[in-house]
């Protein structure tokens, strides 16, 4: 589905958002840490109590994405990815035009081998939208959100 929406521009970096999931953080800051670590994609990524559910994204020290873990039971507290990436067109050329793959789960962990990849560890909300729990969740989640604090 990226390189289908990539077939639609021409820009040299490109911003692909999670549709089934919601994550406040600073544009600004996560475009200013993508040009810094002169990274190939950044990713944001999410602290949370219990990783399982989504499999952990682990880093070194500088921030560089080292792993992506599967998805296990009681998995613990840990980073994940909050679903939004900014990347350089080309990490995609190998990609095949029109082949079915999951970036989580077939793309990331060779991109991880081949360039370089980063975490922005963010603190704001989230909301993934997956399970029909989370997905009932929402309108008090949006609700919420749009209270004047």
């Amino acid at each position: 589905a990226i390189k289908l929406a990539m077939s639609k521009t021409d820009s040299d970096m490109v911003l692909a958002m999670n549709g089934d999931s919601f994550i406040e953080f600073d544009f600004s800051a996560f475009l200013a840490f993508h040009h810094q670590n002169r990274a190939d994609m950044s990713l944001v990524l999410r602290e949370v109590e219990d990783a399982g559910r989504y499999g952990k994204v682990e880093c070194d020290a500088e921030d560089r994405v080292l792993a992506f873990r599967e998805k296990v039971e009681n998995a613990g507290p840990g980073r994940i990815n909050g679903g939004v990436y900014l990347y350089r067109r080309e990490l995609f050329d190998d990609v095949p035009d029109g082949e079915t793959l999951s970036i989580e789960q077939e793309l990331f962990p060779r991109f991880v081998q081949q360039h370089r990849l980063f975490g922005m560890p963010c603190s704001g909300r989230f909301l993934d939208i997956g399970l029909p729990e989370t997905y009932r969740l929402a309108d008090a989640f949006f609700a919420d959100l749009a209270s004047p604090s």
